[in-house]
């Protein structure tokens, strides 16, 4: 690819966010045709099977139902949690009802998101 170099890749990336790269994942994905395979968790030690072998479930996902009218610390909890940007945020939290923000979680980590939000003032749901 002439013209484009690795670094500027990366600063684009970066730039991205967690979000943004998600959604750029996805339409990869998607042109590509492929399919994306889980196989096990980011956490689960290496000497053990994947956590799904083991019974252990990871597919947990933490469900912004409500802001409560708390929306600003709310949205900086989001900011925290995901790494987003504020603009990322801002319409993450905007579309509160049935938005998952965050997704293939164990139940420990499902469950420090849903308190993090909690305590910014949010109803939200562990599912």
């Amino acid at each position: 690819m002439p013209g484009i170099t690795k670094e500027e890749v990366i600063a684009y990336l970066s730039a991205l966010g967690p979000a943004g790269i998600q959604e750029l994942l996805l339409e990869l994905e998607d042109l590509w045709g492929i399919e994306r395979i889980a196989v096990g968790h980011r956490h689960a030690p290496i000497c053990m099977g994947p956590p799904v072998e083991m019974g252990i479930p990871v597919d947990f996902e933490v469900v912004l139902r409500d802001v409560c009218g708390q929306r600003i610390p709310v949205m900086k909890a989001v900011r925290e949690l995901l790494g987003l940007s504020l603009a990322d945020a801002r319409a993450l939290v905007d579309r509160a009802g049935e938005v998952v923000v965050a997704a293939d979680l164990s139940r420990d980590e499902a469950e420090r998101f849903a308190a993090r939000l909690r305590e910014a003032g949010a109803k939200v749901e562990v599912r």
